[in-house]
């Protein structure tokens, strides 16, 4: 998969995709594209290779992939790439990123209610340029029931319930959606303590070097304590009311806010089941570029 609506080719879109045609010798490779512009550019590549490009096509209630790219405009771009032979538009992405943290189970249906209508008209554009829709793919852990569910997607791209993170964590649970426990957690010591008129505190030896923090810091996995400072190194935990006694010394657990870009700050994965430590993995894309 090469992902055409990545700011790197939005920059510089002629090296990008000619380093992403490199990048496989699969003949049948897809890519991701949300504007016309570029899907003429991945077109005029594959076709100076002598290759069919297989594109999906965003139509997307994500952040800045819009529906109309492809259920108003991209008909009459899907005709031309048609008449070429070159461009194929076989499968359609919905983007779903904002719809995953709706808190609310009313909220999150609705949202993947009119995406699912957007994917229903935009399917419709394509085959009206007589050209297949094989699939319809999006929706994420927070709303791929509901997707399952439209009779319009038929695939769906849960992938944080494996981990999970405080952010998904603040969702209302919705009774008939499967539970997901938190699997991921960081191992922090104790490594000061503070205590002045009546405020405890314990520094930690983790901080923005070892989790990210676009969806909130990461959070202690015991009661009565709350971050109170972050900096590179250190988190600074504040206790907030009843919970258990910190002590130098101690081993802390801490739930990041969001899992994707916090396992991709480390180099292994710990497995540990019943306090016993089964493997260790290694995060193959740890520091990999494009």
């Amino acid at each position: 998969m090469i992902d055409l609506a990545t700011d790197q080719v939005r920059t510089g879109e002629e090296d990008a995709l000619h380093r992403a045609a490199l990048a496989t010798g699969d003949p049948s490779r897809e890519g991701a594209c949300d504007a016309a512009p570029r899907a003429g550019l991945a077109d005029a590549e594959e076709e100076a290779r002598g290759q069919q490009a297989h594109v999906v096509a965003h139509a997307g209630h994500g952040r800045g992939r819009q529906a109309p790219a492809v259920a108003q405009r991209g008909a009459e771009r899907v005709v031309a790439d048609a008449e070429t032979g070159v461009l194929q538009r076989h499968q359609l992405g919905i983007g779903a990123g904002s719809a995953q943290h709706r808190r609310g189970v009313p909220e999150r249906r609705a949202a993947v209610e009119a995406a699912s209508q957007r994917a229903h008209d935009a399917r419709a554009a394509l085959r009206a340029a007589d050209l297949p829709c094989e699939r319809i793919t999006g929706g994420g852990t927070g709303t791929f029931l509901y997707e399952a569910a439209s009779a319009v997607f038929n695939e769906v791209q849960p992938g944080s319930y494996v981990l999970m993170d405080s952010d998904y964590a603040r969702n209302a649970v919705d009774p008939e959606a499967p539970r997901f426990e938190h699997a991921l957690a960081l191992l922090t010591t104790v490594m000061s303590l503070r205590s002045a008129d009546g405020n405890e505190r314990a520094t930690l030896d983790a901080g923005l070097k070892s989790f990210s923090t676009d969806s909130g810091p990461a959070l202690p996995t015991f009661a009565g304590w709350r971050p109170y400072a972050i900096s590179d190194e250190h988190t600074v935990l504040h206790r907030i009311g009843e919970g258990p006694a910190v002590k130098l010394g101690d081993k802390a657990l801490l739930v990041p806010g969001h899992c994707d870009p916090t396992v991709a700050l480390h180099d292994w994965i710990v497995a540990v089941r019943n306090g016993v430590v089964e493997d260790v993995w290694p995060i193959d894309a740890r520091g990999a570029l494009f």
